[in-house]
């Protein structure tokens, strides 16, 4: 056994909001999110490139905090339960990428931080079921009403515009006591190590469209198993994080799914979780879209307050005691160098990185070149504060064309004072 994976699993942090030390680490900023085809050739596995690499990213650069790595659950996991106990996690690609993480030159020798993110749903042409095959494996039979060829997942075929997917039943109970076997081993192996940020949950939008007879879905059971993996991957890690990413919830009104995610969230504050809320950039910044459903959730999770909304003529809330972290999340590659904009490829709204900077740091200051779409956008001068306040940026590190380490980029992140002094409650 290495000596790092002998370290102590004792973690003093810094001072909490309400006083005290947190006892999970916190280690904020921008996080630079790599997509599978940067640690993959094709098929097969390559690992994080070298941060001298040019192409293909390099992106460890002066004040990045880290790297948000994705893995597929049957990486870690691939034959499942069918295994013998001794062989059947594989966690050696993690091994060597937290090791990297702590090797890298930065930070005043103390490396980065490594955030695993697990990846249960997959999209595009190359997609592949992301379960272990005994849960990948079809159940029922051909014919039946609750046939599934892929196991506990579904898999859309897609068509001329929308990729193939495939999308986990994170809401079925058979893959909640799973995915607590597999946090419980992650945490075992990993929580002590010092340059483990966490575990990472996707969005909360399955991808897929729920059907009861099939899959059983409801909405109160998927928000359920939603807080059930924050709480798995809590306890299971007690001194690191989970990072929750939300922003839909299928099958209920959009003021019902606020207050649904907002449940999950104020579960999430209990655990010191670091909750992100991905795709919260225009053109998204209107009501009636994601910055409409989760806005209220972000500010009272960072304030401790209350999200009320009327569901059935009746108002419901729900109430945050403490001030937790947040973070956001940008999944699609919508800047270049400076201040030159590059179009998000599903909008003709362009942002720079100084843009994404003054978004998640100040307040709701940006403005697409073009104008708003409409005129209840978040406009320069709102007295809307910054729901994030410099705490956790994930983005990709995406130019236009194919991903690459830009030293541009590199030195807009090391100029920018990002993060801010925030410190949680716990």
């Amino acid at each position: 056994m290495s000596l790092r994976k002998r370290r102590s699993l004792i973690y003093t942090g810094p001072t909490g909001a309400q006083g005290g030390s947190l006892t999970r680490r916190y280690n904020p900023g921008h996080y630079i999110a790599l997509q599978k085809s940067q640690i993959f050739s094709g098929s097969s596995y390559v690992g994080i490139p070298h941060a001298a690499a040019v192409n293909n990213v390099g992106p460890v650069a002066p004040k990045s905090a880290g790297l948000l790595v994705p893995h597929a659950w049957n990486e870690m996991e691939p034959n499942g339960a069918t295994d013998p106990a001794d062989v059947r996690f594989d966690l050696s690609r993690l091994d060597s990428e937290v090791a990297q993480c702590a090797a890298y030159n930065t930070n005043n020798g103390a490396g980065v931080q490594y955030i695993l993110k697990l990846v249960v749903k997959a999209f595009g042409n190359s997609a592949v079921n992301p379960l272990p095959v005994d849960l990948a494996a079809p159940i029922g039979h051909v014919g039946d009403a609750n046939y599934s060829p892929s196991g506990y997942c579904t898999y859309d075929p897609g068509n001329a515009s929308v990729p193939p997917s495939y999308g986990t039943w994170r809401h079925h109970p058979t893959i909640s006591s799973r995915f607590a076997v597999l946090v419980q081993k992650l945490g075992a192996h990993f929580d002590g190590n010092p340059n483990w940020g966490g575990i990472c949950t996707q969005e909360t939008a399955t991808g897929f469209t729920p059907n009861f007879a099939v899959d059983g879905y409801t909405p109160a059971l998927y928000m359920t198993a939603l807080i059930n993996e924050i709480k798995n991957i809590s306890n299971a890690s007690p001194h690191s994080r989970a990072f929750p990413f939300i922003n839909f919830m299928p099958g209920v009104s959009s003021d019902q799914a606020t207050i649904n995610l907002a449940t999950v969230v104020a579960t999430a504050q209990q655990y010191g979780a670091v909750v992100a809320f991905p795709d919260l950039v225009a053109p998204e910044l209107e009501p009636g879209n994601i910055a409409h459903r989760v806005y209220d959730i972000i500010q009272a999770y960072r304030t401790g307050g209350t999200v009320t909304r009327t569901i059935s003529g009746s108002q419901v809330s729900v109430s945050f005691a403490a001030q937790g972290a947040t973070g956001g999340s940008i999944q699609s590659a919508e800047w270049t160098n400076g201040e030159a904009p590059a179009p998000h490829p599903a909008s003709t709204y362009p942002v720079s990185l100084e843009d994404l900077y003054n978004l998640f740091t100040a307040s709701f200051t940006y403005k697409p070149s073009g104008g708003y779409p409409n005129a209840h956008d978040r406009r320069p001068g709102s007295s809307l504060p910054s729901p994030l306040d410099g705490q956790f940026l994930f983005s990709d590190w995406h130019t236009t064309g194919t991903p690459q380490f830009n030293p541009t980029m590199a030195n807009i992140i090391a100029a920018n004072q990002f993060p801010s002094s925030f410190v949680p409650s716990v």
